[in-house]
């Protein structure tokens, strides 16, 4: 019998590490410094708005000395941030379905994108709101998480072919 994988395992088993990865709303940057420390070659923007984090967010992904040079951390909010031109991966994990449908809404139009999602709220609602946004489930997980299970999944627009 195999042990399920984390939320945080499960997360970069579905990123795409080889386009920047933006960890947004992203608290400690528990899920970008994963990446860093993973794969070599990746470079992270960190998202968080609250002044106090973003200090202390920046001084701890500093304190390794081999990610230099691979990661941004930005502190501002996920709703308003300037997306880069080129695709990236975008996280969004930890919020709530409100502000996840939110995001998606502000990629619209966009290719290439990578969108890995998780809320704690209920599945069956985060499916039903993303589909009225012209999303859908390209792959879904439960995984076990320190407040139960939850969801993990990869978003792409409604009419997108699978790749």
């Amino acid at each position: 019998m195999s042990v399920p994988l984390s939320r945080i395992d499960t997360i970069l088993a579905l990123i795409d590490p080889t386009l920047p990865v933006w960890d947004l709303c992203c608290d400690r940057g528990v899920i970008g410094c994963a990446v860093l420390d993973r794969w070599p070659a990746a470079h992270v923007t960190f998202v968080e708005k609250r002044p106090a984090i973003v200090e202390a967010l920046a001084a701890f992904v500093a304190r390794r000395t081999e990610r230099d040079g691979r990661f941004d951390v930005r502190g501002e909010d996920a709703l308003r941030i300037v997306l880069p031109d080129a695709p990236a991966s975008f996280v969004i994990a930890g919020v709530g379905t409100n502000l996840i449908c939110a995001f998606l809404a502000r990629l619209e139009g966009r290719r290439g994108d990578r969108v890995v999602c998780s809320t704690s709220q209920s599945p069956e609602r985060f499916e039903r709101l993303t589909n009225e946004g012209g999303w859908r489930v390209c792959e879904r997980r439960d995984v076990s998480s320190r407040t139960g299970r939850q969801t993990v999944w990869v978003m792409e627009p409604v009419g997108r072919a699978s790749g």
